[in-house]
């Protein structure tokens, strides 16, 4: 048999529906930290919208599809096997054999893996927890130790299969009963919200009555309204053409910013090559993909940035594209013809934007590659213009439309290198 006694317990600290009890209850401090210049300038909705934003409890997503395995050989105690004979299993005894470490990333708050769904919950998995990177991505690991002298690898598939799938039932409990509380937030910041309106009102009548004048506080910061997270400014639709649905488009401001938050990732990415190379086209898309929805926020049904195809990056609204990223990985001029066909084909507004990304894993001589991306955009059968930009390593060119070229779309492309010896 194979064994992961190196594996601390899941979900054994704690039960999640106290601690969710105790999270609502930070609405009350979340309010009245607000300033009161600056609360009393904000609306009702501001606040709420800050609050949860800020309080809402993000419930784990395991991401068993993109899981690692290391094996490395290993002294292996077999003292507990019951199949074994020992005179005394007081002590350990070792055999030769393998260990493998099963590596999957998550996403979500960690502290959640210390908690149990329920009151009578009685399965508990066991894992190894790290925390978070800088990405908002941490790992669970694994650990099974396997005695050479068992050939099967049907252990090994037991231990790790029955492992994922007593994860799997903790964290679906676990969900329904955070989506359930994260429900509730919004009633419960409104009513401290109420509280403190009505107590800052009582006060101001008792200032008044007084008539003395207030004293000011130093440091005391202006009286404006709390700042809300970005969100996407949709300009007025353009007129459209005869027989063409109205839609609306993004902004130049936004669209600039979409193009800094992807400029500063892959920047990221060839500062440390090493850990992102070995990444494929949907993982570095899916990174990207997290940190724009990190700036932007999602409609009433999920992000606003979506995955749709198997490496593209969408804002959609009613199924039409506003704006779409390609990610690809360099295999020549042929392959950036290629994306900036799939590119215009999806983009239908008359105010669409677009990006191309590419990622460079295998030709050493990277500076060959910027003069043979610039020569695959200016040849394109569709390129009517190079609009022009500063940085090294980005165009920014104006297409026509395949369905209609009256219609230019506007598509900045990037390279960036993650080739390592």
């Amino acid at each position: 048999m194979a064994f992961y006694k190196n594996n601390p317990e899941l979900f054994t600290q704690g039960n999640l529906v106290y601690m969710l009890e105790e999270h609502l209850k930070k609405a009350s401090e979340y309010v009245n930290s607000i300033q009161a210049g600056q609360f009393m300038a904000s609306t009702d909705e501001q606040i709420i919208q800050n609050a949860v934003a800020d309080l809402e409890v993000v419930p784990i997503e395991l991401h068993v599809d993109q899981k690692v395995l290391d094996q490395q050989e290993e002294q292996v105690d077999v003292s507990h096997d019951p199949t074994r004979l020992f005179l005394n299993r007081d002590r350990p005894f070792y055999v030769p054999g393998t260990r493998f470490t099963i590596s999957i990333p998550y996403t979500g708050q960690p502290e959640l893996w210390t908690v149990a769904p329920g009151d009578f919950w009685a399965t508990n998995p066991r894992a190894n927890v790290l925390q978070p990177d800088e990405r908002g991505v941490g790992m669970i690991r694994i650990v099974i130790d396997h005695p050479a002298d068992i050939l099967s690898p049907e252990p090994v598939q037991s231990i790790l299969s029955d492992t994922l799938r007593d994860i799997e039932l903790c964290l679906r409990a676990q969900r329904c009963e955070i989506e359930h509380r994260n429900s509730e937030l919004p009633d419960v910041v409104r009513q401290e919200i109420e509280r403190r309106r009505h107590t800052l009102r009582q006060s101001n009548v008792i200032a008044d009555a007084l008539n003395i004048p207030l004293r000011p506080r130093a440091g005391v910061p202006d009286v404006t309204t709390i700042p809300i997270k970005r969100r996407l400014k949709r300009p007025l639709p353009t007129p459209p053409m005869p027989n063409e649905p109205r839609g609306l488009g993004i902004a130049d401001e936004d669209y600039d910013h979409i193009l800094a938050v992807i400029r500063h990732e892959g920047r990221t990415f060839e500062s440390t090559p090493v850990t992102y190379k070995r990444l494929g086209e949907e993982d570095l898309r899916n990174i990207l993909l997290a940190h724009l929805n990190g700036h932007y926020e999602g409609g009433a049904t999920g992000e606003t940035f979506r995955e749709a195809g198997k490496t593209d990056i969408r804002i959609e609204d009613q199924n039409r594209a506003a704006f779409v990223a390609e990610c690809k990985l360099w295999r020549g001029a042929a392959e950036v013809t290629a994306a900036v066909d799939q590119l215009l084909s999806y983009l239908t507004w008359r105010d669409a934007k677009a990006s191309l990304i590419l990622f460079n894993k295998e030709i050493a001589h990277f500076s060959e590659l910027p003069s043979k991306m610039e020569q695959a955009l200016r040849t394109h059968q569709l390129f009517r213009a190079d609009l022009g930009t500063n940085e090294i390593g980005e165009w920014r060119s104006s297409f026509a439309s395949p369905q209609d070229p009256t219609m230019l779309i506007a598509v900045h492309a990037f390279i960036f290198n993650l080739y390592t010896a």
